[in-house]
């Protein structure tokens, strides 16, 4: 056995193995926390579902940002929990009402779940969500108004509604 000064090397291995581990269970577990207002939010959308491939994938896991169809970004601010940036669920078929819950998901850029069974209205609350920029909600069987957003397009005096 080969020996550093006192130390045999096959225990030298073992500690850096082990701190390796440790550092990359470390780093993963902060990568792909969730944030708490998000988790709740999509637990709240998958109870309101009555099938698809989704529903059991996301309840058996608090780290929301590894579930099927859901892309995270960080916000910058300092916290260590990860954003919801993207539901991206089309063709899954995922039946039932659209939550309001997803009205919670401040930070999402790209809301598509086209291709599905989701049926009643569309929930208002959707309208708080400013940093939308695509929603593609097709092929759904959705009743009732579509929300009004306006935006202000930077150096032109027109405001976009739509």
């Amino acid at each position: 056995m080969v020996m550093l000064g006192m130390i045999p090397m096959t225990y030298l291995k073992w500690v850096f193995f082990a701190c390796f581990v440790c550092s990359s269970l470390g780093l993963q577990t902060l990568s792909q926390s969730c944030d708490p207002t998000d988790l709740l939010a999509l637990k709240e959308f998958a109870g309101n579902l009555t099938n698809g491939s989704i529903i059991t994938s996301w309840t058996n896991n608090s780290f929301c940002c590894q579930w099927d169809g859901v892309f995270c970004g960080k916000e910058g601010n300092g916290s260590v929990a990860s954003r919801v940036a993207m539901l991206i669920l089309p063709k899954k078929g995922l039946k039932g009402i659209i939550s309001r819950s997803l009205g919670r998901l401040d930070q999402l850029k790209q809301l598509v779940l086209s291709c599905n069974h989701f049926e009643g209205v569309l929930p208002v609350e959707l309208a708080n969500l400013k940093q939308l920029e695509v929603l593609d909600l097709s092929h759904n069987m959705l009743t009732g108004r579509v929300f009004h957003r306006c935006f202000l397009v930077e150096n032109d005096p027109i405001t976009e509604c739509f």
